[in-house]
């Protein structure tokens, strides 16, 4: 495994970021302007993946796998477990939208731990990875290489020097905002 890559589609906490921004606006607009939340809430139209893994399936070689509850940390957690290797991600590649990361603010949650359904990850081998984020660009699906397999088990993510080690997913930052009740059947 450790000759291929991960990519990802979209952006971290994107189905989060839009039940927050839309169960939330009052909360959220006594301290941020409402174009930012009325935008956040608009990410609604990225929900689908059905193109997004349509269009990996068309490179050879890859396997996609879904974003969920528990976001991109847990995702990366799972399948470091699944694989029985190593990973690593780049934490300055993992694609984030600025809305994202004022509501995760807003209520003290880790954007990385955010449900991130409509977004998928995306494995293939390092080689191919030019040619599928050409193939995603044509398609106007965002997409960014994110990390790799490595020999060992650690998964972690760097910034720099500095190595984040990812532990076993806690709960997801929805449940923490919206109470889990109102929030079950998303996965």
């Amino acid at each position: 495994m450790t000759n291929y890559a991960i990519v990802m589609t979209k952006w971290v906490g994107l189905y989060g970021t839009v039940r927050i921004a839309k169960e939330k606006k009052e909360d959220l607009l006594t301290r941020l302007p409402e174009y930012l939340i009325e935008d956040a809430a608009r990410f609604e139209k990225y929900l689908s993946t059905e193109k997004d893994t349509e269009t990996a399936k068309g490179v050879n070689e890859c396997e996609t796998i879904p974003l969920g509850a528990g976001g991109l940390y847990k995702a990366l957690y799972e399948l470091s477990k699944e694989k029985k290797c190593g990973i690593t991600a780049f934490a300055k590649a993992i694609p984030i939208r600025q809305e994202t990361i004022e509501i995760s603010e807003f209520y003290d949650i880790n954007p990385y731990m955010l449900n991130s359904q409509g977004s998928i990850l995306i494995i293939t081998p390092r080689e191919k990875v030019k040619d599928l984020l050409l193939k995603l660009a044509k398609n106007e699906i965002p997409a960014a290489m994110i990390g790799r397999f490595t020999g060992g088990n650690d998964c972690i993510v760097t910034n720099g020097e500095r190595r984040t080690y990812i532990k076993p997913p806690k709960e997801d930052g929805l449940w923490c905002v919206i109470p889990k009740e109102r929030s079950d059947g998303e996965s």
